[in-house]
């Protein structure tokens, strides 16, 4: 009996390990993208959950949509060539995809009655899976980057900071509430976000490009005259990608954890209440 216990938990173990590393945008239960980590009750959509969608996606197209406005007229022409903004924009759409999703999950519910599997919107649940991993990484990495390597004194105001820190205090809210996994080799797509973005800013600079305060260089670590000097920061920023998408893994493992302990919990206290 005990040789048969450390079998099948041999296998679930492997089972779950060949799921982490694997590479696909493919998941067997596509409601697990519009469910929270820390709802008990999984048969219908949590109210509480769509109005924490509806916040995160409210907030990010407010920061997003105030960082072009209130720049001058001058800087609304090159806003697009800064990582940050490619890092708010994919934010904002991928909680976008999410809302729509949830919402129309909930209405679709409300008026049918339709189990969870059969509503349509859910087939764009790939899709946010992807801007979602490509998002958090991002998110975290234009933080680091920008305030150890770019940051000037002297150019504190809250918009900086909106843009260059609220982008991940929203998406470890994100990381901690949601259900989805992250798996350990999709690393692969915030990579392949990062490799677009710096070979944009090779192709930007050979065309006589300027940043928008006039200067060649986008960023003071990207001086592409100076091959050597980026290559250095190039390599540092994809190596910095796949650390920090590992720790995204490491959090939602432990985010797992301790809503399983949770989940216990309620087993054991039949009092707990549901949302």
């Amino acid at each position: 009996m005990t040789f048969l216990i450390y079998t099948i938990n041999e296998k679930i173990v492997n089972m779950e390990w060949r799921d982490h590393l694997n590479i696909k945008l493919t998941c067997s239960n596509p409601e697990i993208f519009i469910t929270s980590q820390w709802q008990l009750n999984q048969d219908r959509p949590s109210k509480i959950y769509l109005l924490l969608r509806i916040i995160i996606f409210i907030s990010f197209a407010t920061i997003t949509t105030f960082s072009y406005i209130l720049i001058a007229d001058d800087g609304k022409r090159t806003w697009l060539i800064y990582m940050t903004n490619w890092g708010l924009t994919i934010c904002t759409l991928q909680s976008l995809i999410a809302l729509i999703m949830i919402l129309f999950t909930v209405i679709s519910i409300q008026i049918s009655d339709k189990p969870y599997a059969s509503v349509a919107v859910l087939k764009l649940y790939w899709l946010y899976w992807m801007f979602n991993i490509v998002a958090t990484t991002m998110a975290f990495i234009i933080t680091l980057i920008y305030w150890s390597l770019i940051y000037q004194t002297g150019v504190w105001s809250t918009m900086n900071f909106m843009v260059h820190g609220m982008n991940s205090i929203l998406m470890f809210s994100d990381l901690c509430i949601v259900a989805h996994p992250i798996r350990i080799l999709h690393f692969i797509y915030p990579v392949a976000f990062a490799i677009i973005y710096l070979t944009f800013t090779g192709i930007y600079y050979a065309c006589g490009g300027l940043a928008s305060d006039g200067s060649p260089y986008i960023y003071p670590i990207l001086k592409w005259d100076d091959i050597g000097f980026t290559y250095k920061y190039v390599l540092l920023v994809l190596a910095l990608v796949v650390i920090i998408h590992i720790m995204t893994w490491v959090v939602q493992m432990i985010r797992k954890k301790v809503a399983k302990l949770r989940y216990n919990s309620y087993m054991r206290n039949t009092t707990f209440i549901y949302y």
